[in-house]
């Protein structure tokens, strides 16, 4: 099992959550096992996830994934995210 942090700015939270929630079938065939979502207390558009998946493996083939880039574009995310993969110790 594995997690991934992820943290980026968006344009519009309830767009960015729209589109979120519209690929969850896609998450999930990705490996995703469950997920968390967060909003900077003085910035409601900063967002933080912090995701689940199977494996390491599964999780860092999902973040490589050309679709989910996409996808992130049309949710109006702002700038580059920062992912950080965490394996169990």
């Amino acid at each position: 099992m594995a997690k991934v942090i992820v943290h980026h700015e968006v344009k519009d939270f309830d767009a960015w959550l729209e589109v979120f929630n519209a690929v969850e079938g896609l998450r999930r065939e990705s490996g995703e096992r469950s997920h968390e979502v967060f909003r900077a207390e003085d910035n409601p558009n900063f967002v933080t996830a912090i995701v689940e998946y199977t494996s390491l493996d599964a999780a860092k083939a999902w973040f490589s994934n050309d679709e989910l880039k996409a996808k992130m574009m049309e949710a109006g995310v702002v700038g580059a995210p920062a992912i950080h993969f965490l394996a169990d110790a």
